[in-house]
């Protein structure tokens, strides 16, 4: 489970390790009991994948750092409802499927960030398991849940 300090947390370094040498797996699924420490941690990781800064990644200078953290970077996206719903529902995976066949516009990925899992309808659910299990090679999912259970 990732706590206050996660930046310090040995399995948040092992994935930001994983994340620098471009040997990250499709997806990721991160505990946590603070929705924005989960979020930051996802940041992180899409940065590090996405940054064009030499050394210390991410390196919050170069222009994928500064759009990934103005939430404008075109091959980021974070998945919430649509249209003042409360749940993630099945347009939003369609529309995701959709864009996941496009190339990637400006780096090597593209990153599918959920803030919050427990807001997918089970009907989104199902939709998005194909997907899910086999993705595009391009495609990396990264979902943040406030408890395995």
């Amino acid at each position: 489970m990732v706590k206050e300090n996660f930046f310090q947390n040995k399995q948040i370094k092992k994935i930001y390790d994983l994340a620098a040498k471009k040997t990250i797996p499709h997806a990721l699924l991160l505990e946590s009991d603070n929705k924005n420490s989960g979020t930051d941690v996802a940041t992180n990781i899409a940065k590090i994948l996405m940054c064009r800064g030499n050394q210390n990644l991410p390196c919050n200078n170069c222009v994928s750092c500064k759009k990934i953290d103005g939430s404008i970077h075109p091959d980021v996206e974070f998945i919430s409802p649509i249209n003042n719903q409360k749940t993630i529902g099945i347009d939003v995976i369609r529309n995701l499927k959709k864009s996941a066949y496009i190339t990637p516009n400006e780096c090597d990925y593209k990153i599918y960030i959920f803030p919050d899992t427990s807001i997918i309808t089970p009907q989104a659910q199902n939709a998005f398991l194909k997907i899910l299990e086999e993705p595009p090679k391009s495609v990396i999912f990264i979902m943040i849940c406030s408890s395995r259970l």
